[in-house]
């Protein structure tokens, strides 16, 4: 499965690339909406994992931009206020949620 982590950490991206390739994923960092853009442009991916605390409403844009792509990939958003999001984004479906800290092992479910 390819997967593009989209995290303004540098921390939390890398740890979360590394541990996917160490599950036999195809995993990318993007580090901005912009680079993540770049990244789809060029690659298809299955999933994104996408931190919801980028500037400037950059998570609803990239959400509208991937619907648009012709294989659209499923997304999982990721953040410390996940639950305050879900509550203000009833409407925009991802393929999950995940409440900032997580155990890998919930984003591998969410993965399955």
């Amino acid at each position: 499965m390819r997967i593009l982590v989209i995290d303004t950490d540098v921390h939390i991206r890398e740890v979360l690339v590394q541990r996917l390739r160490g599950r036999g994923h195809l995993a990318d960092g993007a580090q901005t909406a912009a680079e993540a853009v770049d990244m789809m442009s060029a690659a298809t991916y299955d999933i994104v994992l996408l931190e919801i605390l980028m500037p400037q409403s950059a998570v609803l844009d990239m959400l509208a931009w991937m619907r648009k792509l012709a294989f659209p990939p499923r997304c999982i958003v990721m953040s410390g206020v996940a639950n305050l999001w879900k509550r203000a984004n009833p409407d925009v479906r991802v393929a999950g949620v995940l409440q900032k800290p997580f155990a890998f092992e919930e984003l591998l479910h969410l993965l399955a």
